[in-house]
């Protein structure tokens, strides 16, 4: 009995591996707004870097000016995913206004530390404003940094 059920967990595993993850509550809330805004995208593209290497950001998305990558992160190891991938699509030749990295709740939520870092790689914007990522894609217009003291 007790193979039987490792052989079953083993194969459900290799089954979820094989579709790339389940989707967590943030992308599932990014993939439905980007269908409400009628915005054409991509789920997990596939991004060649130069060098020969691929990168699967959550969402490529056809903006009326521009293709923007956008990775989506719930946790403080997935933003620190976000910044190295965003990082490599820099050196792919991926503008900053093409890489967007969507993090959970509010700016209150991260360390300004954090979130100062991201943004030096990318626009950053949030879940709670997602107004504010509807402009970025339709209009170009970055986000603010609200976690930045004013006189900074």
């Amino acid at each position: 009995m007790a193979d039987v059920a490792g052989a079953v967990l083993s194969a459900d595993s290799l089954k979820w591996l094989a579709q790339g993850g389940r989707e967590s509550a943030l992308e599932r809330s990014l993939y439905t707004y980007l269908r409400a805004v009628d915005l054409e995208f991509q789920k997990r593209p596939s991004v060649r870097l130069p060098r020969g290497g691929e990168v699967r950001p959550t969402a490529r998305v056809k903006a009326p000016k521009r293709t923007v990558l956008i990775q989506a992160a719930s946790s403080k190891q997935n933003a620190e995913h976000a910044l190295t991938l965003v990082q490599q699509l820099a050196r792919a030749q991926f503008s900053i206004d093409q890489r967007f990295v969507l993090l959970s709740g509010s700016a209150d939520q991260w360390s300004p530390d954090q979130l100062d870092l991201l943004a030096d790689n990318s626009i950053v914007g949030f879940s709670a404003d997602m107004d504010a990522m509807d402009q970025f894609l339709l209009s170009g217009a970055a986000p603010s940094r609200p976690w930045m003291q004013e006189g900074a």
